[in-house]
């Protein structure tokens, strides 16, 4: 039986191409018959060549005395060798400064990649609001449209375009572990590595350590996996704007909401108005001037407002029950992110009474941007000494 394995291993006869199966290979390498790995072989070995006594993986050629081949023990498998593993903890995003922001004017915006759905949203207002400016006869009507339009648009545009909080990494090393426990949380959350506990208006609240940036979050920040940035008063990323909601767009993007809402039922409104109004007849002139011949053209023109009409009441309501949330969460000074994972009844630290919630968070002046260029360049200096200590 070994000479028929012998005479059917790849490096002894060239004439045989048929491969061993993997019964035939496992008694080979029982038996302990070699083979000559040569060109081609898919063959997967292991352990040491029969030669020089060098590993399979840390063998090198020109060391091996047997002509630059080595001999191996029959392998377990004819089939080629698996690929390498990919790390557990393999970085999504390339380290930097600002993640997966931009730097523009300065500093002044940090817009993210996919910003350019902001683009969209112009589109689906625009033209809409183009259409009813084209039929509404009333100019004061027409005017306070276009000037909700105008509000929303260049709240959106902040609220897309501005520095969210983002709070720059530092780079430093994570502290060593701990099994410390906060037994003043009803689940018993576990203080990871770096976590430090702090008291807040009687309430005691952890301080989270971020792996990603290296540093000791502020209280109510969080880190983005979207942008790849922690950001002060994380609120939640929207994919709508494409851009994170933080500390210092969480007005821009709740006026946003407002200012959309009520302009679809604005909109809405006296469109319904134009419509439950009289018609002029056929042959009779239209406000545009034109004179109609015939009932078609006018019932094409009343399809397309009832399709305007259904198609702002739906944005009105879902945009509407969105923005009364948000001015509720004006109002109690929490953030999406709190809202959802706070307990019901649970104490809210940061709560002052509404009339001064609503004033911190949207009527206050707009706090200091950390994201400097030269706070970027100092950041950017961190990250690089950090790889050199790697």
């Amino acid at each position: 039986m070994a000479s028929a394995l012998r005479s059917r291993t790849p490096g002894r006869d060239a004439g045989a191409a048929a491969p061993l199966s993997v019964l035939e290979q496992e008694v080979a390498y029982l038996q302990g018959v070699q083979e000559a790995c040569g060109e081609g072989c898919t063959a997967r070995h292991a352990g040491p060549c029969l030669v020089c006594g060098e590993d399979y993986n840390n063998h090198r050629k020109h060391e091996c005395p047997d002509g630059g081949r080595g001999r191996w023990a029959a392998a377990a498998a004819a089939s080629p060798r698996p690929p390498a593993p990919r790390p557990k903890h393999q970085p999504r995003f390339e380290k930097k400064p600002l993640g997966q922001k931009y730097a523009c004017c300065g500093g002044a915006c940090l817009p993210s990649p996919d910003s350019t759905t902001f683009l969209c949203i112009l589109l689906v207002v625009a033209v809409p609001v183009g259409f009813f400016v084209s039929f509404e006869p009333a100019l004061w009507v027409r005017t306070a449209a276009l000037l909700l339009m105008f509000a929303q648009l260049l709240s959106g545009a902040c609220a897309v375009l501005l520095d969210p909080g983002v709070v720059l990494p530092e780079y430093k090393p994570q502290p060593p572990k701990g099994d410390a426990l906060v037994p003043q949380f009803a689940d018993g959350y576990t203080l990871n590595p770096g976590d430090e506990v702090v008291e807040v208006d009687g309430v005691r609240m952890v301080r989270r350590w971020c792996t990603t940036c290296g540093m000791l979050r502020p209280l109510r920040a969080a880190h983005c996996t979207e942008c790849n940035v922690c950001v002060d008063e994380f609120d939640h990323h929207c994919p709508v704007i494409g851009s994170c909601v933080g500390r210092r767009t969480f007005r821009f993007f709740a006026m946003f909401l407002w200012f959309t809402a009520v302009l679809s039922w604005w909109v809405a409104v006296f469109t319904i108005r134009h419509l439950s109004g009289s018609w002029p007849a056929p042959g009779q002139r239209e406000p545009s001037g034109r004179r109609r011949r015939g009932g078609v053209a006018l019932q094409t023109y009343q399809m397309f407002q009832i399709m305007l009409v259904v198609f702002v009441i739906f944005i009105g309501i879902c945009v509407g029950l969105f923005g009364c949330f948000y001015c509720s969460l004006a109002l109690s000074n929490q953030t999406e992110r709190e809202n959802f994972k706070n307990m019901p009844g649970a104490k809210n630290p940061f709560d002052k009474g509404a009339c001064v919630n609503f004033r911190d968070r949207i009527c206050s002046r707009l706090p200091p941007s950390r994201a400097s260029p030269e706070a970027v360049a100092r950041c950017g200096r961190c990250l690089a000494e950090s790889d050199s200590l790697v």
